[in-house]
């Protein structure tokens, strides 16, 4: 079974658990880009490790599923994290799960080289240019350095482009970027050349197009309200797609979570909300925060009725998110609080996303066709 989706998630407990929860059919034809959260000190490393390698591990278990380890986050916190790095790619490989380490410039130091080159080269290597040089740098030039920087990592690694893929993420996607930039191009338009541009003749494993659109906060959307929201990352992707028909691409994103981490997100007091990912929607029905709202994280049984009593919920057998948001407006399960919900939501997007993308049993169905057959 062919891979077909690769979602951005971070290795913390509720995105695992959205992972662990996945049915055998949908893990079998993704592989996750799971991005390490920096931590600091020893202590809290080999906490953090321990904990996220057990459910990583409990997620993986009877998949053939493999991820890609992307160490991104670590060095834009300017925190030197070598030994962390390390460590979590040896305890992952300890474990026997197969992954695809990511290469971007900011973590190519020499010991990181020597680390992948020496041991963990057998599954390949994913290669992530800087996101603000797919944004900021004119079309010609952006080529010439993309071509210059892939065959210097592959002529480094000795490595065959057969087992290369390319990750082109472009992060946070808004509304600006469906209009001409500096050089006269849309973000959609760019991505198609330079694809292009790469692509020529040359015998990549994937190219992989990342990115997302879900706002940070909800503060623009009234409480007590249904809003839907464009998947703009949705869009992009189609564009490309269309736009590069004979080459072999694979959709990326970050589900229902904004793109841009904020470390201090946890801290940040959040309103009790479901995000429900639709065909080519995000569907907000924002409530209160539970300290302000006389029912609390009662407010998501509300909402669940809500959204079950609507045409956008797509059955308590679609998914295990599914499920739980069917048995919270029953009665059958608690309440839940917000880390729970990134659970039933995150599930129920990535098993949409898979779906969508028209891999079911090996059937290729159009979105459209399959989105229907499925509501």
């Amino acid at each position: 079974m062919r891979t077909v989706y690769s979602p951005v998630i971070k290795l913390r407990a509720s995105e695992m658990q959205a992972l662990k929860m996945l049915s055998l059919s949908t893990k079998n034809q993704i592989a996750p880009i799971i991005q390490l959260l920096p931590k600091e000190g020893k202590i809290q490393q080999k906490d953090y490790l321990n904990k996220r390698i057990k459910e990583l591990s409990e997620a993986f278990a009877g998949s053939t599923m493999n991820f890609y380890a992307d160490f991104d986050l670590l060095e834009s916190s300017g925190t030197s994290n070598f030994s962390f790095m390390k460590t979590f790619l040896s305890m992952v490989s300890g474990i026997g799960i197969n992954f695809v380490p990511v290469i971007t410039q900011p973590q190519d130091t020499p010991r990181y080289r020597d680390l992948i080159c020496n041991n963990y080269l057998a599954n390949g290597i994913c290669i992530k240019p800087p996101q603000y040089r797919l944004r900021n740098v004119s079309l010609d030039k952006l080529c010439t350095y993309l071509n210059k920087s892939l065959s210097s990592f592959i002529d480094h690694f000795k490595i065959n482009e057969s087992k290369v893929d390319i990750l082109l993420d472009l992060n946070f996607i808004d509304h600006l970027d469906f209009e001409p930039t500096f050089d006269g191009f849309s973000l959609a338009e760019k991505m198609i050349h330079i694809i292009h541009g790469i692509s020529n003749n040359k015998g990549y494993r994937s190219i992989i197009i990342a990115g997302g659109s879900f706002p940070k906060d909800l503060s623009d959307y009234g409480t007590d309200t249904e809003t839907p929201i464009a998947r703009l990352e949705w869009d992009i992707w189609n564009t490309i797609v269309e736009g590069c028909s004979e080459i072999t691409l694979r959709y990326s994103d970050y589900g229902n979570i904004h793109p841009e981490f904020d470390p201090n997100q946890e801290s940040h007091p959040g309103t009790c909300s479901i995000k429900y990912t639709v065909d080519n929607n995000f569907l907000i029905l924002k409530g209160k925060l539970s300290h302000r709202h006389e029912n609390g994280h009662g407010q998501y049984i509300t909402k669940s009725n809500s959204l079950i009593a609507g045409s956008d919920y797509y059955g308590l057998d679609f998914s295990w998110g599914d499920r739980m948001i069917h048995d919270i407006a029953n009665g059958l399960a608690s309440s839940g609080n917000a880390g729970k919900w990134v659970q039933f939501t995150l599930n129920h997007h990535m098993t949409l996303i898979t779906h969508i993308l028209g891999i079911s049993d090996g059937d290729v169905i159009p979105p459209f066709q399959l989105a229907l057959l499925m509501r």
